[in-house]
């Protein structure tokens, strides 16, 4: 799937970085997706502090994530991911 706006890409780079151990690549990363405006989380959102604990901060980083993906990178149930991806949808 395309990657669906500038401030996820910058998030999954950042991610990628994170994972192969590059730490001040991911920094950089993370600072150009934080510089793009965007809408918060509602406090209410599922899983919401896993979620921006690992940089999923915004409704526009969840745009066009699935189920694996949050699976994989917060390390959030099948259950869990499925009702974020559901709140996600309303959303956007």
């Amino acid at each position: 799937m395309p990657i669906s706006n500038a401030r996820r890409h910058y998030l999954l780079q950042r991610l990628f970085a994170l994972e192969t151990e590059e730490p001040a690549e991911a920094g950089v990363w993370r600072a150009k997706q934080e510089a793009i405006e965007a809408t918060g989380l509602p406090d209410d959102f599922p899983s919401r502090a896993a979620l921006v604990g690992i940089g999923y901060s915004a409704v526009e980083d969840l745009q066009g994530a699935g189920a694996d993906e949050l699976q994989r990178n917060v390390g959030l149930s099948a259950s869990q991911a499925a009702a974020v991806v559901s709140a996600a949808s309303e959303l956007l």
